[in-house]
Order: structure tokens, then sequence, then C-alpha cells
């Protein structure tokens, strides 16, 4: 990034945002921290960073076992049987046995499969087809390949195995220190976390656990302040959101893991709601 700024220095005075969705929660806290400690040297004007069902603090996320039966997915035993597994994930998260926690995070997801069959996770109210999507077919294009310079020969990959195994030790740690570390150093900087109501991986349940637990000074207040309903232009509720100083959490409705991919007209909003501070 910085070296991206080198190249093209008439930007680096531009207000710097970063955004991203699900590992996002891994990866977005933990450059704006490090871009926010660096600040001096690097001369990024970080503005903000948006957070959509992010992976942030998996010991506070793992409730695989609460909204799916609220849901009516699946019958108390079966409950109990994906509880134990997220306690054991949680214990080995606490003796920073990782790469352990990390087996123990998938089985809960996998007992879930297994019990709610043909569910799909990422949104509860849909099933698993198997159909290869438009960007997957686009992305595999060798005419794609070759206008973005790449290797024709080289294949797109939707979710890499190989890339995930390396990440095994990472997964299961908490990155919420960072987001802590960001809204504690520089009050200017907003942080959005917005949460798709349908998705059983990054849950809004999940979510709301590990913001109430930030150690942000604000966050008392931040707990207290009112949640009120955002709309569309054309007046239909898309959502409900809080927000206190510079930090804001929305809930968008009708929406699971991807919330652009379900919802790009609700997305598109809520983002110019966040940059302009008008929610109402």
């Amino acid at each position: 990034m910085i070296r991206f700024f080198q190249i093209y220095p008439e930007l680096v005075d531009n207000p710097f945002y970063i955004a991203g969705e699900s590992y996002a929660g891994h990866y977005i806290p933990g450059l704006a921290a490090r871009l926010v400690q660096n600040r001096d040297v690097n001369k990024i004007k970080v503005a903000g960073i948006a957070i959509g069902n992010g992976l942030v603090a998996p010991q506070y996320q793992l409730v695989w076992d609460s909204f799916p039966y609220a849901a009516g997915l699946i019958d108390p035993i079966q409950r109990r049987t994906i509880l134990s597994s997220e306690n054991q994930a949680k214990d080995l998260m606490a003796a920073k046995n990782w790469k352990q926690a990390n087996v123990y995070m998938d089985l809960p997801q996998e007992q879930l499969g297994d019990y709610a069959q043909g569910i799909d996770r990422h949104n509860y109210r849909n099933y698993v087809d198997g159909s290869i999507s438009g960007l997957e077919v686009y992305l595999g294009n060798s005419s794609t390949r070759t206008a973005l310079n790449l290797d024709p020969s080289v294949e797109y990959e939707k979710c890499s195995g190989k890339v995930g195994d390396s990440y095994t030790a990472d997964i299961p740690q908490d990155y919420s220190i960072n987001i802590t570390y960001v809204l504690n150093t520089d009050p200017s900087i907003k942080v959005l976390i917005f949460n798709g109501a349908d998705d059983i991986i990054c849950s809004n349940g999940g979510q709301l656990a590990w913001v109430k637990s930030l150690e942000w000074v604000n966050i008392t207040s931040f707990q207290a302040a009112p949640k009120g309903a955002w709309k569309l232009d054309n007046g239909t509720i898309a959502g409900t959101y809080k927000t206190y100083a510079q930090f804001t959490y929305a809930h968008v409705y009708k929406a699971g893991h991807l919330v652009p991919g379900d919802q790009p007209e609700s997305a598109w909003k809520m983002l110019n709601n966040w940059f302009a501070n008008q929610w109402n």
C-alpha cells in the first residue's frame, strides 16, 4: 500500500476507507491498526473501516447452536451436540491451541449441515443448488485473465483449500483488540459493522456479543444509544442501525453472509448513509 501511494502520490491526501466481508473481520482490523500505528511514516489518511458479516472474534461468534435452534432448523438434542463442539473449540482457543481450535470450529458447522440438510449456512432462507455463479464464470474466462494481466493458464478457484490451509492457526484468533485500538486512538476514524440478518456463519447475535466486549471508552454510551430503522429511497425498511460517536452497527434485512449479493440496493444505501452520517 505504501508503494501504491508512492506511484500515485496525488491520491495520498484523499480519505482512505477499508471495506470487506467475512474473513475481512481478521485482516481489516489488523491492517487498519497497523496503518494508524505507523501513520506518521506511511502518511495514509485512514478515514474509516467497514466490515460486513465478519469473523472478528470467534470465541464470541461460536453461536451456531442458538440461531438455527431459534429458526427451527435443529431440535434440542442436536443443539446440545453442536454446543458441546463449540465449547470444546472455545476451550482450545483459551489454551491458544489455534490449529486444534480450528478443527473444532469446523465440527459444529458440519454437524449443522447434517442436521439441517440442504440448508445454506450463509443464508438459511436459501438451499444449496450447486450451481455456478455468474461471477465464477466471468472470472474463469480466459479473456478476463488476459485483461487482468494474469497468466492465462491460471484457473480461478472460489475458495482455495491450499490457501485456506495456510490460515488454520489464524482463523480462531480474536482481532477485535485492533478495532478497540483504532477507536481509542483516533475518534475521527469511522467504524461500520454491518450484518445480514439471515447469516448463520457470522450471525447477528455473535457480532453483537463481541461488539459489547470492546474496551472502547464509549462502549457503554453506544450500548445505551437508541436503535432506529433505515429505509430505501422508496420507503421500504431495509434494516436497523445504532450509532454513537464514530461507531455504527447496521442490521440488514433479507440478507445473508454476502449482503451486497443478496440485497445490492440495501448495501448501496447503507454505505451512502454511513458516508453521509445520515440514517433517517
